[in-house]
């Protein structure tokens, strides 16, 4: 019982550090820190775009940069597909 966390490859995107965690029976989240996929009350599936630019930018990932992706994710709380979309395109 209590609270677990542990990691699987996310349906979408295939990152494989997709955040799980759950709570007794009662509370299940799962989050991928790339392309947006959550499943909570709700499913919520990222459009295909995002999808594909989530996939190209995992496959240019070394393993320190999947790392930093996660902990990115638990400071902003935000994707990091929409990061890219919103950065602007000189920043590169």
């Amino acid at each position: 019982m209590g609270f677990h966390n542990w990691f699987e490859q996310c349906p979408c995107c295939d990152f494989e550090n997709m955040l799980v965690s759950s709570y007794r029976d009662i509370y299940f989240d799962v989050i991928c820190p790339v392309c947006g996929y959550s499943r909570w009350t709700e499913e919520k599936i990222p459009q295909n775009e995002d999808i594909e630019l989530a996939k190209e930018t995992i496959r240019e990932m070394n393993s320190e940069e999947r790392e930093s992706v996660i902990e990115l994710y638990r400071e902003k709380n935000v994707p990091l597909i929409d990061l890219q979309k919103d950065k602007p395109l000189n920043q590169g």
